[in-house]
């Protein structure tokens, strides 16, 4: 998403607007000292996660972009329920997967073909032992479809949140609390 605010309104038939918020999307990251304030790039935040809205039966939802001075883009928005599957731990990792070419020629100079990438996190989460069977039952039905993963609420600036598929979930059974791991890769 490249946007300065989204405003979010949800509208019901017989009570009328029962959610209207907006965000600020200008990020904050890269601000560390009083030059970057003044004279850092300006950059929005490439993904918002939105919990717990007043969605119910009849309810119409509305999102608006907006980027004062500019284009607003967004890539895609993903609707659906939430649900966690455990505490994200410490060793959580980032990473790209890189499809550019990278090779040499029969001369030894580098040829470079830039592609795209995918994003990818590898969760480390625990979890109650006892919610196995629900946390299996969850993954096998977005096995194939795409969701959006992401560490926690208030996450977002550790690049955890990713709307993609997982590639590979584990989880090697203990007795009061187990550990896993789920490797998500991004659409694009």
């Amino acid at each position: 998403m490249d946007a300065a605010t989204l405003r979010v309104t949800i509208t019901d038939p017989i009570d009328g607007v029962i959610h209207d918020v907006t965000h600020a999307l200008i990020e904050t990251v890269s601000v560390h000292d009083a030059w970057s304030y003044c004279f850092g790039e300006i950059s929005s935040s490439p993904d918002l996660i939105l919990r717990d809205l007043p969605i119910w039966s009849g309810a119409t939802l509305a999102i608006q972009i907006s980027a004062p001075g500019g284009t607003a883009s967004v890539g895609e928005i993903l609707i659906g329920q939430d649900h966690p599957i455990g505490r994200t731990l410490v060793d959580t990792t980032i990473g790209l997967q890189d499809y550019s070419i990278k090779e040499r020629d029969d001369f030894g100079g580098a040829v470079v073909v830039e592609r795209g990438f995918t994003r990818t996190v590898d969760f480390r989460f625990v979890f109650p032992t006892e919610d196995a069977r629900r946390i299996q039952s969850i993954m096998s039905r977005i096995r194939a479809s795409v969701a959006v993963f992401y560490a926690g609420v208030g996450t977002d600036r550790f690049a955890t949140s990713v709307p993609g598929f997982y590639r590979d979930f584990a989880v090697p059974l203990s007795t009061h609390y187990s550990f896993g791991s789920l490797e998500v890769e991004s659409l694009l």
